[in-house]
């Protein structure tokens, strides 16, 4: 398999949550060095691992946004955006 870019949002995520590799390698059943090798884009996760990490993890951040392969910030929704216009607080 060729070389990927690495995923960049789901590396962020990792960082600001609480979770470490090794943890999330346990609940993948994966070594941590697949998951590293993943993460940084010399494999690929499949579609499996990728739906459970989000399921296990990451439950309220979209899938395409944590395996995105450029570094994006998350979108405000639409309902988000309305509440910040009317300046509220939720």
């Amino acid at each position: 398999m060729g070389t990927y870019s690495a995923y960049t949002n789901l590396i962020g995520e990792i960082a600001k949550s609480n979770i470490t590799n090794g943890e999330i390698a346990q609940k993948l059943h994966i070594h941590p060095n697949t998951l590293r090798n993943k993460i940084k884009g010399e494999s690929a996760f499949t579609v499996e691992e990728a739906f459970e990490l989000r399921r296990l993890f990451f439950p309220k951040v979209p899938i395409d946004f944590l395996f995105s392969r450029e570094n994006q910030k998350m979108h405000k929704t639409l309902f988000e955006e309305q509440v910040e216009d009317m300046n509220v607080t939720l």
